[in-house]
């Protein structure tokens, strides 16, 4: 990974003259020091060769530093100097743009020395680091995300536009897929910082969080709840057993602080439903909360919480360190590539960037990732249906999402197509006869996208075995939306 050691950068990362124009040189005995200013007189005559060789100096140094922080290999010492390779000077560029960092205005001299004698301000030095500290090793968190995001942002022409106008590119057929996908992890990242997770209700006699939150001085304003009126008949010990109410409720973050609706019934209610308002909230990105091990006639929230905010961070964290990382490796045609066709949901999107990278980029490390191996782990059976021989079964889109994503990966005719006839037969030959639960697509006019309601027969969900019938029926839409996402 291009992580960078922002401590490498030692004096250069805290300089400040008080003018953006302000030449920077070494001091005797190391550090930093001004030296005039861009502009003035004194830099306006003819320079000598000791001011040149001042200038080649300082500029070495920051080369030398960038290097180390970096890891990048090309760089020599002998006799006390500092050469540089073409190959360092070209990864360096890419990694950090042209527009901070230009390998020209340094000027190496055949034997790699830098010869450039121009003067280095303040402002190209603060823009330089600036730029490196997005790729500094740190922990998730939204901060941190947001600066790494908003130099992507910057890469693709978006940054700075007001969210009507992201809207109107991400719901456009002319944006390119990815600037599609970085606008759903803005979205993403807003959705993170926007939850209020509560304090959590203790038991008072063995000190243990209860799994819901306390609601007795009405702080509770998490975006999914425990009813604040069960919870409160909960904290005085009544007996809820027979209770009839709605357990849960839901807001989205930003929304106002009483804006809650009862997340029981069909949380997949294209209009009202928690999946859809989630859906919308993320910029159209599917997160299967089904899937979450939460038991919606218990009263322990927590689980359902935990799905979603990891399943978010594993793909806006995945998604700005693999561009980050590609972008340093030379490897973007192969990152577009992907996002051409990302994967379906949210979950599955987060694996398949954890795949991308494992096999196109060096292995990441094991620090800052933000999440336990069990964590991981936890994640991958999601994305991979693997829940054990006692689950439940799958659903039938999940089952045709997944079988598109096979071929595709196999066949790149078959990547390129947008027509189900292409597919029927071999997903036929792999689903017909596998027991689902079978599901009825329709098209959300205001999304566009098809959505899955279950086929229900007296009352009751069916669950049987696949027929030619439901594999075309439920494909079909199944591919319009990956190949619409």
């Amino acid at each position: 990974m291009a992580d960078f050691n922002i401590n490498a950068l030692g004096a250069f990362r805290n300089i400040d003259f008080g003018n953006a124009d302000a030449i920077a040189n070494l001091k005797q005995g190391g550090g930093v020091e001004q030296n005039g200013k861009l502009g003035s007189f004194f830099c306006k005559m003819f320079r000598s060769s000791a001011t040149e060789a001042r200038n080649n100096a300082v500029r070495t140094e920051l080369l030398r530093a960038l290097g180390q922080g970096f890891g990048i290999e090309g760089m020599t010492e002998k006799d006390g100097k500092t050469y540089f390779s073409a190959d360092f000077m070209a990864k360096l560029e890419r990694t950090l743009g042209r527009d901070v960092f230009k390998a020209a205005d340094f000027k190496l001299n055949r034997d790699g020395s830098v010869s450039s004698g121009k003067p280095l301000t303040q402002r190209r030095i603060q823009a330089i680091v600036e730029k490196a500290g997005v790729y500094a090793k740190t922990g998730f968190s939204v901060g941190a995300y947001r600066q790494k995001l908003e130099s992507i942002q910057k890469d693709l022409g978006i940054a700075g536009l007001p969210g009507a106008d992201l809207d109107k590119l991400n719901n456009s057929d002319k944006t390119p897929k990815m600037t599609k996908l970085f606008i759903h992890v803005a979205k993403s990242l807003d959705f993170l910082e926007g939850l209020e997770l509560g304090k959590p209700a203790v038991d008072k006699k063995t000190g243990k969080p209860l799994g819901y939150y306390t609601y007795s001085k009405g702080k509770d304003l998490s975006f999914v709840r425990l009813d604040p009126t069960l919870a409160y008949n909960l904290e005085l010990g009544d007996d809820v057993s027979n209770w009839h109410g709605n357990r849960f409720e839901f807001r989205m973050p930003g929304s106002k602080a009483d804006d809650y609706q009862p997340l029981g019934g069909d949380i997949g209610d294209p209009e009202h439903g928690f999946n859809h308002r989630l859906f919308l909230a993320l910029g159209g990105e599917l997160i299967h909360t089904e899937r979450a091990h939460f038991d919606s006639s218990g009263t322990d929230i927590e689980p359902l919480k935990k799905y979603i905010a990891q399943t978010i961070q594993l793909f806006a964290q995945k998604m700005v360190d693999v561009y980050l990382e590609c972008k340093a490796e030379g490897k973007m045609d192969a990152f577009r590539a992907h996002c051409e066709n990302p994967g379906a949901c949210m979950e599955e999107k987060g694996m398949r960037l954890t795949k991308f990278e494992e096999e196109h980029l060096a292995p990441p490390a094991q620090e800052g990732t933000g999440l336990t191996k069990a964590e991981a782990a936890e994640l991958e059976r999601i994305a991979n249906q693997a829940v054990g021989d006692n689950a439940p079964p799958d659903k039938s889109e999940d089952l045709l999402y997944g079988v598109i994503d096979a071929l595709n990966q196999r066949d790149e005719k078959l990547n390129a197509s947008e027509n189900w006839a292409d597919f029927s037969a071999a997903a036929k030959e792999k689903l017909v006869g596998k027991t689902a639960k079978i599901v009825v697509p329709f098209k959300n006019e205001e999304t566009g996208f098809y959505e899955f309601k279950p086929l229900v027969v007296d009352g009751k969900e069916v669950v049987r075995p696949l027929t030619a019938e439901d594999v075309d029926t439920i494909g079909k839409a199944c591919l319009f939306n990956s190949v619409n996402i």
